[in-house]
């Protein structure tokens, strides 16, 4: 193997200094913590850990979050009542010692190398093989990369069983899967973890970071064209279009969900379902939301299953729903039940491409081509890995360009495929004036569209927001969802007095 060479070094929370290197084959990470560092930090937790066994008040705190902020709590009362430590860390910042309260209360859970992981927010992912010990990252910088280091089986062993706790859902030979979100002040983590026997060498564990806020405009324009798709996609929200968004595991689903979620007007009432929490809290941008967290299909049979509290949504009055993630036939055809009482949402399910979708649908869910009609766009996102970084975006919008696909005479099952698939127009930067006009006549049944002043008000609106993020791609404020909202909330206001004016839903 080649000789490795350092590209690149950062710090992580003032404690660790974080390398790539890379040599001909591969990128790789690494991690180094100060000397003078390590020794207190170990002190202190193994000193906190005393305390926290005699502490019986810790036990009783389910809330992983909580317990947490309470070990940290803990270290800081230490740190101003060990005069020997306050010395040493006289010239420490308040941010240095926050830094070292933090890392020592995750080394009293029993954590090492999995610490630094954790805290570097430019890891997007870990993977873990429990068999060797080996982790791989995917990087946000420098895309994948493998540890110089490995997880010892009593490290992997305290995060298993952390997860078990926290998922509180039963592994055994039929269910040997779990999945659970791992929150605390400092990160948000969904881990997926595979037992044996469906892992025979052992558990493999996935730790993907969760974004605290949602991603900024920037991260998902890279093109001009993605200007466009953006810049349409905000545009239609005032329509509450029902929207599919689809693509590999990774590519960006959940988080260009939880962008569209965070500018949508504050009068609406959204309800979101997910059975692992995935999307930030949107209380922060003022939104009327309502959050129902169901078993993960993972845990197997459940009477808080995503099927029922789909179906259960009419009973909740919502103005727009979000779907965490559409898995089995049940959920996707309890979704498209749902679309077809009236009720609008988004949902988020794999696909690469808009035939092995539909295809899905009609063959493998037996979901009627009527149904589909339903859906009025599908974003499919894109996901390349390069060897020195991973690319995710949006792809390819489709809009659904049918205004009735009821067949008089039954047709072969491939047909159908075809020709329900036909139906969507892939979105062109060149014309987006005539994809404004589909979406507004599947909305309204309104037929001549270039006589009223909605089509205008519409596309007017669209070049005001494609403007707007223009000039947050050169420098991005949190305004930026707060402002998109209220454009949004104006345009669905003409858009809804439309509606009533002519009586077309």
């Amino acid at each position: 193997m080649s000789e490795k060479r350092i590209i690149a070094s950062y710090i992580v929370r003032c404690i660790y200094r974080c390398y790539i290197s890379m040599n001909s084959s591969s990128n790789y990470y690494s991690v180094k913590i100060a000397e003078n560092l390590e020794s207190i930090i170990s002190f202190l937790a193994y000193k906190i850990l005393k305390k926290v066994i005699r502490d019986r008040r810790l036990s009783y705190l389910s809330d992983f979050k909580e317990f947490i902020k309470e070990l940290k709590n803990l270290v800081n009362q230490d740190l101003k009542q060990n005069k020997n430590l306050t010395s040493t860390l006289l010239n420490k910042s308040k941010e240095e010692i926050d830094a070292i309260s933090t890392v020592v209360a995750y080394k009293c859970l029993g954590f090492h190398n999995l610490i630094p992981l954790f805290l570097d927010e430019n890891i997007d992912e870990i993977y873990v093989n429990s068999s060797t010990g080996d982790v791989f990252l995917d990087h946000r910088r420098f895309g994948r990369l493998k540890a110089l280091f490995r997880l010892t089986p009593e490290e992997i062993e305290k995060l298993v069983y952390i997860s078990k706790f926290m998922a509180n859902q039963p592994v055994s030979i039929e269910n040997p899967s779990l999945k659970v979100s791992l929150l605390t002040q400092d990160f948000h983590f969904r881990i997926s973890i595979d037992f044996p026997p469906l892992t025979p060498y052992g558990p493999y564990l996935d730790i993907r970071r969760i974004h605290k806020s949602p991603l900024p405009p920037h991260y998902w324009v890279q093109r001009e064209e993605d200007l466009d798709s953006l810049s349409f996609l905000i545009t239609m929200l005032a329509l509450r279009p029902n929207i599919v968004i689809a693509g590999e595991p990774g590519s960006g689903k959940t988080s260009l969900l939880a962008f569209l979620l965070a500018i949508m007007p504050r009068k609406w009432r959204i309800i979101i379902i997910e059975d692992v929490r995935e999307l930030p809290d949107l209380s922060r941008y003022q939104k009327n939301v309502m959050y129902i967290k169901v078993r993960p299909y993972e845990a197997g049979e459940s009477q808080y299953s995503k099927e029922k509290e789909i179906i259960k949504l009419l009973h909740r009055s919502p103005d727009y729903v979000a779907i965490g993630e559409l898995q089995s036939r049940g959920d996707n055809l309890a979704f498209f039940h749902a679309l077809s009482t009236g009720i609008r949402g988004l949902g988020t399910i794999h696909a690469t491409n808009i035939t092995e979708l539909i295809n899905r649908w009609i063959n493998v869910f037996n979901i009627n081509e009527s149904l589909i009609n339903n859906i009025d766009i599908i974003v499919f996102m894109k996901k390349k890995i390069l060897k020195d970084k991973i690319s995710r975006g949006i792809g390819t919008v489709f809009i659904n360009s049918s205004q009735d696909i009821q067949h008089k005479q039954k047709v072969m099952a491939s047909q159908l495929i075809i020709k329900t698939a036909n139906n969507w127009l892939r979105l062109n930067s060149k014309n987006i004036l005539k994809f404004i006009r589909i979406m507004l006549q599947r909305r309204f049944a309104i037929e001549n569209w270039e006589k009223n002043d909605v089509l205008n008000s519409v596309y007017k609106t669209y070049k005001i927001i494609r403007a707007f993020i223009s000039n947050y791609l050169k420098e991005f404020s949190e305004k930026f969802f707060h402002d998109t909202s209220n454009i949004l909330s104006e345009l669905n206001d003409i858009l809804e007095l439309s509606l009533g004016l002519y009586g077309c839903e």
